[in-house]
């Protein structure tokens, strides 16, 4: 949804260039930012959805036992990758079976 880019957004925007850029190069940016310039509010930060699309991915929490959580470490570790993919993979697995 776009609005406005309000005004402590902006009032930042210009306090970072200005510190960052001469004075005639930060106004001259200054200068190309529209009065009506839209806002757009950032992409949501994390991981790609792995349900496909702008969904979020189901999550669950488990508990586990240190020797099991040790060993899940070092096998995501030997493999270079997440546990969590050591995880999916060994559900998927165990279901399909």
């Amino acid at each position: 949804m776009n609005s406005k880019i309000p005004a402590q957004v902006k009032a930042a925007l210009d306090a970072e260039i200005a510190a960052d850029t001469d004075d005639e190069a930060g106004q001259a940016y200054r200068d190309g930012l529209p009065e009506s310039a839209e806002w757009v509010k950032p992409a949501r930060a994390g991981r790609p959805s792995l349900s496909g699309g702008s969904t979020r991915s189901p999550q669950i929490g488990v508990r586990l036992p240190s020797d099991l959580k040790q060993r899940l470490e070092e096998r995501a570790a030997h493999e270079g990758v997440r546990e969590s993919d050591v995880v999916r993979e060994a559900l998927e697995a165990f279901l399909s079976a």
